[in-house]
């Protein structure tokens, strides 16, 4: 493809009923003097609650080999999922972080508040 590509599509819903705007361009990896392959870039924004230039936030972005997709719409849907997809692993780990945390926070005062004293032998405690 020779002429640059930028479309974009609001709203663009989501099977979880989320709304964003989603834009792809083409894009030509350039190093250097070397050309390398030519690839679609797709940005998807969630809408705030303001207004102006700053109505949508870039939130997620996607590259896909331009040979790859012919079909734009199945690329926009494909990175639509997984972002959804990305943010719900996050959630997921982050919901596991703060469960570790509160062990860890639970297992330092039980130290503190130990008195020293072993009571189970060896076998007992494996």
């Amino acid at each position: 493809m020779s002429k640059p590509v930028k479309l974009s599509k609001f709203p663009v819903t989501s099977p979880s009923g989320a709304e964003y705007r989603v834009t792809i361009k083409y894009d030509s990896v350039i190093i250097g003097d070397y050309k390398g392959n030519e690839v679609w870039r797709v940005y998807i924004y969630e809408k705030r609650n303001t207004w102006g230039p700053f109505r949508f936030k870039c939130t997620g972005r996607y590259q896909a080999d331009y040979s790859d997709y012919s079909d734009l719409v199945e690329l926009a849907s494909y990175a639509v999922l997984e972002y959804e997809e990305d943010v719900e692993t996050e959630k997921r780990e982050n919901i596991k972080k703060a469960e570790l945390s509160r062990k860890q926070a639970e297992a330092i005062g039980a130290f503190r508040n130990w008195d020293g004293k072993i009571t189970k032998t060896t076998e007992e405690a494996v």
